[in-house]
């Protein structure tokens, strides 16, 4: 029988979280070239994404809203759509010119010198999976409340419109304290917080990891 997975790590405040595992698929995953349509598709996908993040934005707290107010500014910028569209003109697929234009973005965050401009990188990944799934009319689908997700990294977006009042959990590979994730478990007032390393089969480091306790009902 297979040796568990097990996390060890400093918590940053005492109690015990647990869930079943629920592994992510990769954030930036080689997108599907189901979508059809010009720059008008593209146009109308940014719009429904903006449509969703500013009804993810009602009732958000001030710091939640800040994140959701960057997404949209980004959307909002006619640059993206522009260098987009400059792809399309060359014969490229919608959806393999709006990869390729923030795939560039984000290679240029990842790059910087500075941890706070790194750890933007996902939120860029954020807008462009959003506008991927309204251009193929999937959107981004959530994982089973109480669960523990695993991943690469996790957006923004998703960790706001997941409910965590049954608990559950994040453990990200690729993640960063400075990035807006950490940033908003660390906000919540029901968590459990740390550094981790994994041992599964060899030692590999999380650089994130968190753990929500389920709200009891009185």
């Amino acid at each position: 029988m297979a040796e568990p997975l097990r996390l060890k790590a400093k918590s940053a405040s005492p109690g015990i979280a647990s869930g079943p595992a629920f592994l992510a698929e990769r954030p930036d995953a080689a997108p599907a070239s189901r979508a059809v349509g010009g720059y008008s598709a593209l146009e109308k996908a940014i719009d429904i994404s903006i449509g969703e993040l500013e009804h993810l934005a009602d009732g958000a707290d001030a710091e939640s809203r800040d994140i959701i107010d960057f997404q949209i500014e980004v959307l909002r910028d006619p640059t993206i759509a522009e260098a987009t569209g400059a792809r399309m003109e060359a014969d490229e697929n919608v959806v393999f010119a709006w990869v390729a234009t923030l795939d560039a973005y984000i290679g240029e965050l990842e790059a910087a010198d500075e941890e706070q401009m790194r750890a933007r990188a996902v939120d860029i990944l954020d807008i462009k999976n959003r506008v991927l799934g309204a251009l193929a009319g999937t959107p981004i689908a959530d994982f089973p409340p109480g669960s523990v997700f695993v991943g690469k990294d996790m957006e923004p977006s998703r960790f706001l419109a997941h409910d965590w009042s049954k608990g559950g959990g994040i453990a990200l590979f690729a993640g960063s304290i400075a990035g807006h994730v950490a940033l908003l478990a660390r906000a919540r007032n029901r968590c459990r917080w740390w550094s981790a390393r994994v041992a599964f089969r060899q030692q590999m480091e999380i650089p994130f990891a968190w753990m929500a306790t389920p709200v009891r009902s009185s």
